[in-house]
């Protein structure tokens, strides 16, 4: 902070009012790091109101702030082209959610409210994945207003084997290889705020309209097949982004083959190769019997529905 420019703040207010920011983090997140070089001007933000994002656009229906209006608009009639250029632009309609989670989303009676007041531990529940990341709680949520998610460093998702590890119950895409019932009942005990008769019909949901859940099955049942083939049990699957599913078990014998025609009439590049950059590994169990999770990549076609499953049912 410019003492100089500010000349109405001491030295000593400032310390203290850093002092009183970093007492009052402490009282509101408990556990939160905070540096001793620390400083925070969060004291000296004001809030920013720009209005209800509710006018739309007479061709798309997208909802827009009013300073977003063209030149061209009027007061009867407000003019977008950022959503799609004046109609130029044809976007397919979003499509309803499948139930119950439309009306989960919609409805105003108190379970509908409920779940929507936890829809982020219900979407953790059912995912396919799991998240790692370090927070930061240095300024984390100790204000009011818009809670925010603040970390240090980079957002992984992980994919864990297809199989749980001796002795541990299943979890995040493991879960939709066993029977409904046992599948929610296992949600449910890791999960005990949620309601139990919901979670099942979420669970039903996802078993009926999601695309992942038959690769992650057929997957499972190539792996068992290939293992019992090969009874060296490290064969696993390359989810690639366009969601074929590759066996390979040790190294792709479609690039150690001797050639079977004397004519090449095309050569195609690593489309089979070796897992790359933007593929996820599916195993049926890490080494050792150990639950090893993999880390997909953020460019791949499936980082995004893998894990927010109630945004990509």
């Amino acid at each position: 902070m410019d003492i100089e420019r500010e000349p109405r703040l001491t030295v000593e207010n400032t310390i203290g009012g850093i002092q009183a920011v970093s007492l009052s983090i402490r009282e509101q997140v408990p556990g939160a790091v905070i540096p001793l070089a620390f400083i925070t001007e969060r004291a000296q933000w004001k809030a920013l109101d720009l209005g209800w994002m509710n006018i739309l656009c007479e061709f798309c229906n997208a909802k827009h702030w009013l300073a977003e209006c063209t030149s061209g608009s009027t007061i009867a009639r407000s003019i977008f082209e950022q959503c799609c250029k004046k109609a130029a632009v044809q976007l397919p309609s979003i499509l309803p959610l499948p139930e119950p989670l439309q009306s989960s989303m919609k409805n105003q009676d108190s379970t509908s409210q409920t779940f929507r007041s936890k829809i982020q531990e219900y979407n953790s529940a059912l995912s396919f994945t799991s998240v790692k990341y370090q927070a930061d709680t240095c300024t984390a949520n100790w204000d009011p207003g818009v809670q925010c998610f603040q970390i240090h460093g980079e957002l992984y998702h992980l994919q864990g084997p297809l199989e749980p590890a001796l002795h541990n119950a299943p979890q995040f895409a493991q879960l939709f290889l066993y029977d409904l019932q046992y599948a929610a009942n296992i949600r449910f005990t890791s999960h005990p705020n949620l309601e139990p008769q919901l979670l099942e019909q979420l669970t039903l949901m996802l078993h009926k309209c999601n695309l992942f859940i038959p690769i992650y099955q057929t997957a499972k049942e190539r792996l068992q097949a290939a293992n019992i083939n090969t009874g060296d049990g490290v064969t696993h699957i390359v989810l690639n982004p366009q969601l074929q599913l590759i066996v390979e078990s040790g190294a792709d014998k479609r690039r150690c083959n001797l050639p079977t025609s004397n004519e090449v009439a095309m050569i195609i590049g690593d489309e089979y190769a070796e897992s790359g950059f933007h593929d996820i590994i599916l195993a049926s169990r890490g080494n050792n019997n150990e639950s090893r999770f993999f880390t997909i990549n953020g460019n791949h076609a499936s980082y995004m529905p893998l894990h927010y499953v109630l945004f990509f049912p």
